[in-house]
């Protein structure tokens, strides 16, 4: 397993860790990883999210922050929305398949004639 050695570290920062480590009963070593594995676990959440937002696609809103509300009811109507195209499809889907009728033109002649009428 690799091993980290970090040297000059500020005593304040010291002090902190040795603090926290106490409060948490943990070593200093395993608080020191606990620091480092949530640091990252956090920079790589706000990456995603900033790659969400880049994408143009806005941000789901915590339940205390403002316009959550809001966005429930969009949420509900984009839901409302995915249902009734659903519906829709399925009745498509429930339609006899039609057949051209005899001597009805192909689609390739429709666009050929299209064209030429221009």
């Amino acid at each position: 397993m690799p091993a980290l050695q970090v040297r000059d570290l500020p005593p304040q920062v010291y002090e902190d860790l040795k603090t926290c480590a106490e409060e948490e009963h943990r070593s200093i070593a395993q608080q020191a990883l606990v620091a480092i594995e949530d640091y990252l676990a956090r920079r790589k959440r706000e990456k995603e999210v900033q790659a969400v937002v880049d994408a143009g696609i806005p941000p789901v809103p915590k339940p205390w922050e403002p316009g959550y509300r809001d966005w429930q009811r969009s949420q509900a109507a984009a839901q409302a929305r995915l249902e009734r195209r659903r519906e829709v499809f399925a009745r498509i889907d429930a339609l006899p398949i039609s057949k051209d009728p005899e001597g009805f033109p192909s689609v390739a002649e429709l666009i050929r004639e299209d064209r030429d009428s221009r």
